[in-house]
């Protein structure tokens, strides 16, 4: 599979997420968990947690309403920070990211 048609998704310092790949974000948190649907057109999607409690958890799923996408997803660390993990995510070109937030 190659790289270029996945996302990667990982903590930053203390609160932010950052995500690189097909597509380019990154959002400032302050101390609330990070959830972000990734959709396609069709409304398929996955839920993507990613939480600071003095390390990094970062979690995929796929609840019942979720249709079950058959997207490949892998976990690894971090760039440049080995320890903390990050997840990637083949994506099809038209996904979109929708934040959901909630606090700890």
């Amino acid at each position: 599979m190659d790289k270029s048609d996945s996302i990667l998704i990982h903590g930053t310092s203390d609160d932010r997420v950052t995500i690189s790949g097909m597509i380019e974000e990154e959002y400032d948190l302050g101390f609330e968990k990070w959830q972000a649907k990734i959709i396609d057109s069709e409304g398929n999607y996955l839920l993507v947690v990613a939480d600071y409690r003095g390390e990094w958890e970062v979690s995929v799923s796929a609840p019942s309403d979720s249709g079950f996408p058959e997207w490949p997803v892998s976990f690894e660390e971090r760039p440049y920070d080995t320890g903390d993990p990050a997840v990637r995510i083949w994506i099809p070109e038209d996904a979109v990211i929708h934040l959901v937030y909630s606090s700890h």
